[in-house]
């Protein structure tokens, strides 16, 4: 079975509770396979080592029948893809958010 790997779960921070909200329902993810959130909402993106680190450990299994779905801070998603790249010889497949369809749209690029 495929897995979806998230850099992270889009969330706001929520000053009353002092908790993280998720702010993106990513369930229409989960027909592409099982959900992996590599990060937790609160990742210091200013400490890239430690992020880097996170990722590559939480995508050691990555293989080319697994997804990138595109969410979360931009550069966690690019470093996201970049290891998935190089874990497949440069093939990347992505889930792309269509607000048209209200569903995701897989993608397949070799890089």
């Amino acid at each position: 079975m495929s897995r979806v790997f998230a850099p992270q779960q889009p969330s706001r921070f929520d000053t009353s509770t002092r908790l993280w909200i998720p702010t993106m329902n990513m369930e229409p993810a989960r027909k592409h396979g099982e959900l992996i959130v590599l990060l937790p909402p609160n990742a210091n993106r200013l400490h890239t080592v430690p992020l880097l680190t996170a990722l590559r450990d939480g995508m050691a299994t990555y293989t080319a029948d697994d997804w990138i779905v595109a969410v979360g801070d931009p550069s966690l998603l690019a470093a996201t893809a970049c290891i998935a790249a190089r874990k497949t010889g440069g093939l990347l497949r992505m889930l792309k958010w269509d607000r048209m369809a209200g569903d995701y749209i897989a993608m397949e690029m070799t890089i």
